[in-house]
């Protein structure tokens, strides 16, 4: 790898760390498309807080 395609890298790195923070490192195609879906609004997360104060995390899409 040369020393430019290093850098691009690098840098690529850095924007995914700032701008995409919720993007898993290795990200699959189903953690892509629900981040695109969630920030398209066609998804939402919902959180279900429970008597035994134990929370349940939800995405529901909306189809």
């Amino acid at each position: 790898m040369s020393r430019k395609q290093r850098s691009i890298q690098h840098y690529l790195h850095s924007l995914m760390i700032l701008c995409l923070p919720d993007v898993p490192k290795k990200p699959t195609l189903s953690d892509v498309d629900t981040l695109i879906s969630l920030e398209l609004g066609s998804a939402m997360h919902v959180s279900v807080l429970k008597i035994l104060n134990y929370t349940i995390h939800l995405l529901v899409y909306q189809i």
